[in-house]
């Protein structure tokens, strides 16, 4: 998954990846807008619908672990 949104960001739409020096790709996107949107000098993942979504599926991932009781205590309160 991690590979697949660096190459799409960087390979296809030409997006800098992780605060990397832009390369040759696919399409040449023209991002530009507030840093807090567009993620400034660092990238799309470093935007705020990054956070969001990121943090949307972490507490659906906990949520399900949860519900399945799969989430493991670690080894100093067992």
């Amino acid at each position: 998954m991690h590979f697949a949104w660096n190459f799409t960001q960087s390979g296809i739409y030409g997006a800098i990846t992780s605060g990397n020096e832009k390369t040759n790709s696919l399409l040449n996107a023209k991002i530009q807008g507030p840093e807090f949107i567009t993620g400034g000098e660092f990238g799309p993942e470093g935007s705020i619908q990054a956070i969001v979504f990121c943090a949307v599926g972490a507490i659906v991932l906990l949520a399900l672990s949860r519900k399945e009781n799969k989430i493991i205590k670690p080894y100093w309160k067992k």
